[in-house]
C-alpha cells in the first residue's frame, strides 16, 4: 500500500498479486489531490483508470513509470517535497 507521509493510514494506492498471473492495482486520485499539489483529474490523466488488472509484470512496471511522471509533475507544480514522499507501507 502506498500512503502519504502525513497520514500513514490513508490509502493512495494498493497493489496485490492474486496469483502468479494476476496483478491488481487500485488508487484514489482524490486522495493524491488531498495530500499533494495536483488535481484529481490530472492524476487520472497520468495514471489512467483507478482500478487496473495487469496482464504482465511489464505492464505493472510501466504503471510505475507513470507514477514517477505524476511525482515529477507535482514537483514542477511547486511541491518540492512531493517527489518520493509517498511511503509504501509494509
Amino acid at each position: 500500500m502506498l500512503t502519504p507521509p502525513q497520514k500513514r493510514t490513508r490509502y493512495l494506492a494498493t497493489v496485490w498479486r492474486q496469483s502468479r498471473t494476476q496483478i491488481f492495482l487500485t488508487y484514489s486520485a482524490d486522495a493524491f489531490a488531498e495530500f499533494f499539489p495536483v488535481a484529481g483529474e490530472d492524476v487520472r490523466a497520468i495514471l489512467g483508470p483507478e482500478k487496473v488488472e495487469f496482464e504482465s509484470n511489464d505492464q505493472a512496471d510501466e504503471w510505475g513509470t507513470r507514477l514517477d511522471t505524476l511525482f515529477e509533475a507535482m514537483n514542477e507544480a511547486g511541491g518540492s517535497d512531493a517527489e518520493g514522499s509517498a511511503a509504501p507501507d509494509s
